[in-house]
């Protein structure tokens, strides 16, 4: 797999010309690879609002291990594009490291993540680990699990 340079633009999604009878075949597990995929290229590029925004569906669930905004999970795009704002807003990142995606059955799928990070608040630069655990419905992220 070729890495992504910090200003490079990963293609766009859905690809195009991708409509062609062959595609309209496609099972469940080749369009949540086909998701998998593009939310790797995305994060890599550090484009994570466009995750929201283009992969996942209108009432997408967000799910916390241990929230630091309140309640472990919520539903809705905006809910989700508030908490992903305030992870990036609140720190300065240094490096970002994405593994994956690890598939699993036909509709869902894993990403690792590991983040070299400054805490604007406090000042501390600090390496946090974590796992994205992702469910795909229809061609779109329904369900977002973050663990670490």
């Amino acid at each position: 797999m070729r890495t992504l340079h910090r200003n490079e633009q990963p293609p766009t999604w859905p690809m195009p010309g991708a409509e062609t009878s062959a595609s309209a075949t496609r099972s469940e597990a080749d369009i949540t690879r086909e998701v998998a995929e593009e939310l790797v290229r995305l994060y890599r590029a550090e484009r994570w609002p466009e995750v929201v925004d283009r992969l996942c569906a209108d009432e997408v669930v967000h799910a916390e291990a241990s929230p630091p905004f309140g309640e472990r999970e919520v539903a809705g795009k905006g809910i989700a594009h508030e908490r992903h704002a305030a992870w990036i807003n609140d720190r300065e990142f240094h490096s970002i490291d994405v593994r994956g995606p690890y598939l699993d059955g036909e509709n869902r799928f894993a990403v690792y993540m590991r983040f070299d990070l400054t805490e604007k608040a406090s000042g501390e630069r600090k390496t946090l680990e974590e796992v994205g655990v992702y469910e795909v419905r229809g061609g779109q992220i329904v369900r977002e699990d973050f663990l670490y």
